[in-house]
This record gives C-alpha cells, sequence and structure tokens, in this order.
C-alpha cells in the first residue's frame, strides 16, 4: 500500500534515500522542501516505523529496563516532528507480545485507557509500557504525561495488569517516569543503536 503512494510521488531510490539522510542529519531542512518532497519524507516515515513494529522482537528482546526499552523503540520514535504515544504489551517476563501507536500528532489528547486495557487483554499481555517522544528535546513529564501514566496505571492493576514505566524519548535523551531518571545519550549509545 506504501509502495503505491511512494510510486505515485514519483520516488527515486537514490535521489530520495540522500534527502532522508540529509534530513537526519539537519531536520530543520524539511521546513523548506516543497509539498511532495514532505509527503515522501512522511510516507518514508510510515514505511520504517511499520517496518520496526512487524519485527518479532518477543524472541530477543525482554523489555525489563528503560534503556532497553529505548532501544527498541528509539529507531520509531527519533525525528518526529509530532507528539505520538505508543504502547508495549509484555509477558509476565518482561518478553515483547506487541507494540501498537496508539496516538498521533494532534489527537495525543485521546489517549483511551479503555482501548489500551482491551488490547491487553486481546494479547493475554500482563504487562504495558507507555512510550512517548518530545518534540521540543525536554524529557521531563509533562503533567499530562504524568495524569496519563497514573490513570493507565490505577485502570490496569485492577486487571492484574502491570504499567511497568512511561518512557519519554527525544533524540538526545530519555525519562523513566518509575525510576524519576533523566538519562543522557552518549555518543557512543547512540552509535550502537544505529548499527542495529
Amino acid at each position: 500500500m506504501e509502495a503505491k503512494k511512494l510510486n505515485r510521488l514519483g520516488f527515486r531510490f537514490s535521489e530520495d534515500i540522500n534527502l532522508i539522510s540529509l534530513l537526519k542529519e539537519n531536520s530543520s531542512l524539511a521546513f523548506d522542501l516543497p509539498e511532495h518532497q514532505k509527503e515522501k519524507v512522511r510516507v518514508l516515515r510510515e514505511i520504517v516505523q511499520e517496518y520496526y513494529t512487524s519485527i518479532d522482537l518477543s524472541k530477543h528482546i525482554t523489555l525489563d529496563s528503560p534503556e532497553m526499552v529505548l532501544k527498541s523503540m528509539y529507531p520509531i520514535m527519533k525525528g518526529l516532528e509530532h507528539k505520538e504515544y505508543w504502547v508495549i504489551f509484555t509477558n509476565r517476563r518482561h518478553a515483547h507480545i506487541k507494540t501498537i501507536r496508539h496516538t498521533i500528532g494532534s489527537h495525543e489528547s485521546l489517549l483511551d485507557v479503555r482501548i489500551i486495557l482491551r488490547q491487553a487483554l486481546e494479547l493475554n499481555a500482563t504487562g504495558i509500557i507507555l512510550v512517548s517522544n518530545s518534540v521540543d528535546g525536554s524529557v521531563e513529564p509533562t503533567l499530562r504525561d504524568i495524569e496519563y501514566t497514573q490513570k493507565l496505571h490505577k485502570a490496569a492493576g485492577l486487571l492484574d495488569i502491570y504499567l511497568t514505566d512511561h518512557v519519554i524519548i527525544s533524540a538526545s535523551s530519555y525519562h523513566s517516569i518509575t525510576d524519576h531518571q533523566t538519562y543522557t545519550l552518549t555518543t557512543e549509545f547512540l552509535t550502537t543503536l544505529k548499527e542495529k
């Protein structure tokens, strides 16, 4: 489906991959792009996000720390120009079951606890990790982040499902609401993330 969109937009692999690489280095250049180029970039980002969420991580990743959550979600969350909330569902051993994008952009205020809990029950998940990104670079939780975290924690607990953490990710740092701790991403750590 997304490939058809790219064909319609006149995607040329070598030129447009170079454009994406350039935008990774300097995201402010996106504001100066013509509308058709912006649309290509948006579609390509969706393809990359879909790819990362379709990979079966359950055999490879145990999400038992904020760092492990960062490793699995950083490729999806970095460089987003709008707020998104994602939900990771895990089993009782903290192994990944499924990752779902819950809200995007202006719909961030519609985080629906009932939908998240229904998905958890359908997946037979016993753990939930909420992940969001920071558009302005500050990973300190907002009042809304704290409110969502408390609301989801309380409702999930009634069903014996545990909200393990809410991790907020920016390009250079991340914050664990459970640990009450902000971590800075070192150059070495970012290099290992890019290699994966």
